[in-house]
Order: structure tokens, then sequence, then C-alpha cells
């Protein structure tokens, strides 16, 4: 019980509400730009939803600043004294000396809507952070996933491919990206955050023809060129943090 009073329930409804309304438009005015907007423009449409992305994961900051500074988007308008929890005692210790013939409100019976609906939010805000544990959980087993995948791959011969190579950087328009081949994956993939590679399956390159290879090369050196890793660490965050939020995995 003493949990419920630690924070007010209003001051929760308020936050919550100032924090969703705004999250809810940013993600509805990045969907129609990415779709509707730019969707014959994959670079552009990808740098819409990756900035949409960013400014959610610092929204619950903005919405601290509005609320120091005495503004927000939203002002509940809650009834005075409607999240009040009180017990039996401290609603008769509160009630005011009774004169003879005096009436007074049952402050304890009035105090019951507010009681269950703080315990609803406090409920919900459980709920979310089981959710978010979740998440870490899986996105750190993740994170172990691939610096397995890294630590086990080994380097591609690139020098058995110079005709590859050399029209493939100059696609790229740089030099190429760290290509390692492993026999922990079936297709090639790009990993890492910091040192991004393209790890190959073993035999791939000794299969495909040069001109399939290079295009499988060029798909995923492109995404360590554009930081395609970034910006998917920037979506499983956002996706773990607002996980009750449809857009935002739409998003």
């Amino acid at each position: 019980m003493k949990l419920l009073t630690l924070l007010d329930p209003a001051t929760i409804v308020a936050c919550i509400l100032n924090l969703l309304l705004p999250l809810t438009l940013l993600c509805l005015v990045a969907l129609i730009a990415a779709r509707y907007g730019f969707r014959h423009n994959p670079a552009i449409r990808y740098f819409v939803c990756l900035a949409g992305l960013l400014f959610i994961l610092f929204s619950p900051l903005v919405v601290i600043v509005r609320h120091k500074l005495g503004f927000g988007l939203v002002n509940v308008p809650l009834p005075s004294g409607f999240f009040m929890v009180s017990t039996p005692d401290a609603a008769v210790s509160a009630a005011p000396i009774a004169s003879p013939g005096m009436q007074y409100p049952d402050l304890y019976a009035a105090s019951l809507p507010g009681e269950w609906l703080a315990r609803g939010i406090w409920a919900a805000l459980i709920i979310w952070a089981a959710g978010v544990g979740w998440g870490i959980v899986c996105f750190i087993h993740g994170w172990q996933a691939a610096f397995r995948l890294t630590r086990d791959a080994r380097p591609w011969k690139a020098w058995a491919h110079v005709e590859t190579r050399g029209p493939l950087e100059r696609l790229l328009g740089c030099a190429l990206p760290p290509v390692f081949t492993s026999s922990r994956v079936v297709s090639p993939v790009a990993v890492g955050l910091f040192r991004p590679m393209v790890i190959l399956p073993d035999g791939l390159t000794e299969t495909l023809p040069p001109t399939q290879l290079r295009h499988v090369l060029l798909h995923e050196c492109s995404h360590i060129t554009l930081r395609h890793t970034f910006g998917g660490v920037v979506a499983r965050v956002a996706a773990i943090l607002f996980w009750p939020h449809p857009l935002i995995h739409v998003l």
C-alpha cells in the first residue's frame, strides 16, 4: 500500500499521455513520409525511419524537460483527491471533528475508485517493466551470439578473387569492408556495430560465378557502408523500450 503513494498516479497518467501522444504522432508522420513520400527512394526512406526512431528514443527526456519547465501537450483535469489512497483509519483521522447534526462525506468510500485506478496503473507499469526486462535479455543473448560468430570467423581469401574485388570497390566507391567466412552461417550476413564485417558461408565464394558473387558482396557490403547495423541496433532498442506501442514495430 505504501508503494502506491510514492508517486502521484495523476502525475504518472499525465506523463504517459504527454509521452504517447507526440510519440504516436511522430510515428505516423515518419511512416506516411516513408511509405508514400519517399517510397521510391530507399536511402531517404531509411533515413526518415532512422531519424524517427532516434527522436522516439529521446522522447522521454523531452517529456522530463517539459515537465520541469512546467508545460506539456496534455493537462489531465482530474478531480481533487480522486487518486487519494487511504485506509479507514486515515479517513477517520482526516475527517473534521463532528458536531451535533453535522454530516460529512465518507472519505474512504470516495477514495476507492482512485485506489483501484492507482493499482491498475502500477500493474501496467510492472507489466511494461517485465517486457523491457525480457527484451534486454534477448538483446544480450543476440549480442553474445554475434560476438561468437565474429570471433570464430576466418578472413576471406580476397586475393583469389581479384576480378571480383576491383569492380566491387569501384561500385561501392570505397575500400571493401572486412569479409570473412564461417561454417556457422548458412547465408551471407553483415554483422557488427563498432567493427562491422561481412560473413559468408564456407565454400560460397568457390561455388558462385564471379558476377553472382559480386552481387552478393555488393548487397552485404552496402549494409555496412550505409550504417544499417547501427540502424538495426536503434530499432531494437526502441522496440524494447516501447514494446506495447504497435506503431514502433511498424516503423
